[in-house]
């Protein structure tokens, strides 16, 4: 069985599918990003970032929002 966000997302009761949960996500994994010891951590938790805000596009498109514009290709360079 493979192990989704999706599934884990069921097993908690939570929708991932939301414009709001998904930008939520993304909020958090830049929080994470900002935290991070290494260049390593920071670009992978940025990607992450960049990838929940792409959801967030599609689920926007879904709910009928269309595009919302609500992400932006993720930086590599350590935030000031």
């Amino acid at each position: 069985m493979v192990i989704t966000t999706r599934t884990l997302a069921a097993k908690r009761g939570m929708n991932l599918e939301t414009l709001e949960e998904c930008l939520r996500e993304a909020e958090e994994c830049d929080r994470l990003a900002g935290l991070a010891r290494t260049v390593a951590t920071r670009r992978i938790m940025t990607v992450i970032a960049f990838k929940w805000r792409r959801l967030a596009e599609k689920a926007a498109e879904r709910q009928g929002l269309g595009h919302v514009g609500v992400y932006a290709p993720p930086t590599y360079e350590k935030p000031t």
